[in-house]
């Protein structure tokens, strides 16, 4: 059977999830494009009881992180929502149907809910991962949540430096989950703080101007240089411009660059950091000191960054709407999406097994969701970075759009099957044979069933029956009784002269 992407996505309104089922398209002989074969979900959010008392419905939701696969002691796939009232909930994830469910099936439950202090109203989400031993939040402020998957559980709190623009965990492939995460923000540089040391610290050990709060509560100036408790590595500050001044650091998006069996070094972790100079820096935890710095943004700065599911391929958004996929070897810009109309601030890599464009270009294929300013999902296709650095590639397109979708960020749930578009044109054949009876055309016996209506028709149908002959025959005599009579008042106005 055809399969379908499911991706959550935030809702324009508060206290609802969108559940976005994209199909996967058979090449030239879909008679759908994606967009129109799309099916948007609307699922409302039942309020999380405490103590026998409902509590308030959410806000609008922010983020969404999907665990891929159960955690802790749930069965199910973990769902955690952040909203505008600086609340994490959790909740099952709903099962990814083509089929619109019934209403009693459009609500899910909250399981469980924190709500989170913040340091200012203006405190903003800039992270929400679910790992194996909880929910990891993170705030503007430098505010670090690790919230646990049941009540039962602590939540715990760290402050690090702010204000900060993004948080990224660092994969691994044991069990236990990511160890370290990577921040970098306005007046942050980018650094690895090992998450265990980080919470051990506390809520205080990290003031907002950077200084250390001691066991006794005196604060003690830092050092410069000088790592944070928790912190493990930071990047070198770039030197002065040619005025002598310092550059300013002012990071807006950060992601991790996987390694290839080539790359892989024990200890080594590639990060790519866009700054509001629009510039792209390419960093090895080995040194302090960048080891690329690129400048690819038309205008602004580069607001969003995201790797690939393509070796040594990077996504990148700047403030002008530009998306373009660049290669982390030489920082080359391989293609932009010149359709490109809104500055995607979420974008989505789908599994490389996705669905095939109709274009009919074998080495492109629906491999990315991207959520723009204006509310919009579009669907692109990815080409895959070349083999040899200086080779070419397709450029990109976008093979549709799903409007009216909230702003924020996405996640990506599973596959699902869809029924194929032969069993719903016999569906939808057998309906129509239904409603025609025995008659070839179906319309037929809907037209004869309705009542003719005197004087609006021009000759008899000629029916079969005795009475419609008769009703003919005295409509006929009408005519000719009134023919002539109507004459002088449709006839055209004289003009005066």
């Amino acid at each position: 059977m055809p399969r379908a992407y499911s991706v959550l996505a935030p809702a324009l309104t508060p206290n609802s999830l969108l559940d976005l089922s994209i199909p996967i398209a058979s090449g030239s002989n879909s008679k759908k494009n994606l967009s129109e074969a799309s099916v948007v979900r609307h699922y409302d959010l039942k309020p999380f009881t405490r103590d026998e008392e409902e509590q308030a419905l959410l806000g609008q939701i922010k983020r969404i992180a999907v665990s891929q696969g159960p955690v802790g002691d749930e069965d199910e796939q973990v769902v955690a929502l952040a909203d505008d009232t600086h609340r994490i909930s959790l909740t099952s994830l709903p099962t990814p149907l083509f089929e619109e469910p019934d209403d009693d099936a459009r609500e899910l439950v909250i399981k469980y809910q924190y709500q989170v202090k913040p340091a200012r109203k203006s405190d903003r989400w800039i992270g929400l991962e679910v790992l194996p031993n909880g929910i990891l939040s993170s705030l503007s402020s430098g505010q670090i949540n690790l919230h646990p998957l049941s009540h039962s559980g602590k939540t715990q709190t760290a402050s690090i430096l702010s204000p900060l623009a993004c948080v990224r965990t660092i994969p691994t492939s044991g069990s236990t989950g990511p160890t370290q995460m990577a921040v970098a923000g306005k007046d942050v540089e980018i650094s690895l703080w090992d998450m265990e040391r980080t919470f051990a610290a506390g809520p205080k050990g990290v003031q907002n101007n950077g200084a250390k709060v001691s066991g006794d509560g005196k604060t003690k100036k830092r050092k410069k240089d000088q790592l944070e408790e928790g912190e493990i590595w930071r990047a070198k500050h770039l030197p002065n411009n040619h005025l002598s001044l310092q550059t300013p650091i002012d990071y807006l998006s950060l992601c991790v660059i996987p390694q290839t069996s080539s790359e892989s070094t024990h200890g080594s972790t590639l990060i790519a950091a866009g700054t509001k100079s629009g510039h792209i820096r390419k960093y090895d935890t080995r040194q302090r000191k960048h080891v690329a710095d690129w400048k690819v943004a038309r205008e602004g700065g580069i607001v969003t960054l995201e790797t690939g599911l393509n070796e040594n391929e990077l996504f990148f958004v700047d403030a002008s709407s530009q998306f373009g996929s660049l290669d982390v070897r030489t920082g080359r810009t391989l293609y932009t999406y010149s359709k490109q109309t809104a500055t995607a601030y979420d974008v989505l890599p789908l599994p490389s097994g996705g669905p095939v464009s109709s274009t009919g270009r074998g080495t492109e294929r629906v491999g990315m969701l991207s959520l723009s300013s204006d509310a919009t999902v579009r669907l692109h296709t990815v080409s895959a970075p070349p083999k040899e650095a200086k080779g070419n590639v397709p450029r990109g397109e976008i093979l549709g759009m799903i409007g009216g979708v909230g702003i924020g960020k996405m996640a990506y749930v599973g596959t699902t099957d869809i029924p194929s578009e032969d069993n719903e044109e016999g569906r939808e054949g057998s309906e129509e044979d239904g409603l025609s009876g025995d008659d070839e055309d179906g319309e037929e016996n809907v037209w004869n069933d309705l009542e003719v209506v005197r004087g609006d028709e021009d000759e008899s149908d000629g029916d079969d029956s005795e009475s419609s002959e008769d009703e003919a025959e005295a409509l006929k005599v009408k005519r000719k009784k009134t023919d002539g009579k109507a004459a002088p008042a449709s006839a055209p106005k004289r003009g005066r002269r």
